[in-house]
């Protein structure tokens, strides 16, 4: 891990590099087999609001979801049909916002969210 950049200079810095990634968590209950969905929490840092969000499982694409224009996040349900053989497996999250210009800007992915079953 570098140095730590005092927070004016990353929101100085948000206009042309990629943006913060979003954190992701499951949110209870937690499955206890695969026919239990999976609430997958994903949220943008900060002041990042009504952002489009999109869930991948490995590579991917399962979902999109945007966020309500005064909400952070979304959570995300996932069911064994969207996953056809099981829904475990490593999930991650991503948002876009409208950045300057009207330019489309995609964070980094999320850290991997391990989903298993007892």
């Amino acid at each position: 891990a570098g140095v730590e950049m005092p927070w004016t200079v990353l929101l100085l810095a948000v206009g042309s590099l990629a943006i913060p990634e979003p954190s992701i968590f499951l949110v209870p209950p937690h499955p206890s087999s695969q026919d239990d969905p999976i609430h997958i929490s994903c949220t943008a840092p900060g002041d990042v609001l009504g952002a489009n969000f999109t869930l991948y499982r490995g590579q991917e694409v399962l979902q999109f979801l945007q966020a309500p224009e005064d909400q952070p996040g979304v959570t995300f349900t996932v069911t064994a049909s969207d996953g056809g053989e099981t829904a475990g497996g490593s999930y991650r999250c991503q948002y876009g916002v409208m950045g300057e210009n009207s330019q489309p800007q995609l964070s980094d992915l999320s850290q991997p969210l391990q989903v298993s079953f007892p």
